[in-house]
Formats: structure tokens, sequence, C-alpha cells
């Protein structure tokens, strides 16, 4: 049967990929754009800059840490677009876990 055309987009870029976890991009972005506006919900009426939103993922991860949790298990979360479903994602990736949510 198959299909007329693939279901990506594929072209070689001209620079190679780093290779960087997410946790270890998240720490990149808050040396780099620290005072910027990484994450803003109107409706929360939260703002966070990149330094913020690593630091509160870091202290949760921390807490992830301390519960047992080892980086390569696996954590589960179900919610919808909000503060804390930003954070809960970027703790998981500092603390090295994995992230299954629907």
């Amino acid at each position: 049967m198959g299909y007329p055309r693939p279901s990506y987009w594929f072209e070689t870029g001209s620079e190679p990929l780093l290779p960087l976890t997410l946790g270890q991009l998240i720490e990149w972005a808050a040396e780099e754009y620290a005072d910027k506006e990484a994450f803003v919900s109107v409706y929360e009426n939260v703002r966070w800059t990149f330094k913020e939103s690593k630091e509160k993922a870091d202290r949760l991860a921390a807490g992830f840490l301390a519960l047992g949790l080892n980086p390569g298990d696996v954590i589960a979360l179900w919610g919808f677009n909000s503060s804390y479903f930003y954070h809960t994602s970027l703790a998981a990736a500092r603390a090295g876990l994995i992230l299954v949510y629907n």
C-alpha cells in the first residue's frame, strides 16, 4: 500500500547536532539568556526568566532525587499547559529522569 511521501522533512544541515542533554541545554540557556523571559502564563499571572526557570527546576529535581529517584528512572506526568507542567518537565531533564506525559 505505502504512502506517497515521508511523514517528515529531512534535510542535511550545515552544522552537526550538539552532544548536549536537555538538562545541559537548560543550563546553557540559563547562562546565555539569564534575564530574558523563558515562560509566561497570562492566566496564572506567572513570568519566569531563564535563570529563574532553571533555579526552580533544580530545586524540584533535587526533591525528585531525595525521594529516591535515580537518573534514568521514568516518571509520568498527566497535566495540561501550565507552569507546573513546564516546571516539572525542566526538573525531570535536570535530574536525568525520563518523562512520559499525556
